[in-house]
């Protein structure tokens, strides 16, 4: 029963991005946030800075959206080496993504 409501869960997040709002430079837009996330390397609170609101929020939308985020180490190798120069230095690491509501 538990795990058919998480796989439940996990193929409707993935659902989500086909729902959302493709066309807004905004946290609600899952494009935006891999772009600046993966692609950028900013952190959590870079991105909520750019796109002003707060770094929770960005948090909450990557969780919704099923964006898993940089373990702390490889995202300090990110933040002193670039994201070209960190996956140099190892493969990422990412955390289990969390509920959309953490």
């Amino acid at each position: 029963m538990k795990n058919n409501i998480i796989l439940e869960s996990i193929l409707n997040k993935h659902d989500r991005i086909d729902e959302a709002d493709k066309f807004s430079f905004s946290y609600r837009n899952p494009h935006i946030l891999a772009a600046l996330y993966y692609c950028e390397g900013l952190s959590t609170t870079q991105i909520a800075d750019h796109l002003g609101c707060h770094k929770r929020t960005v948090r909450r939308y990557m969780n919704y959206f099923a964006m898993p985020r940089f373990t702390k180490r490889f995202g300090q190798l990110v933040r002193c080496h670039g994201i070209d120069g960190a996956r140099k230095i190892e493969d990422p690491t990412y955390y289990e993504v969390g509920d959309w509501t953490d």
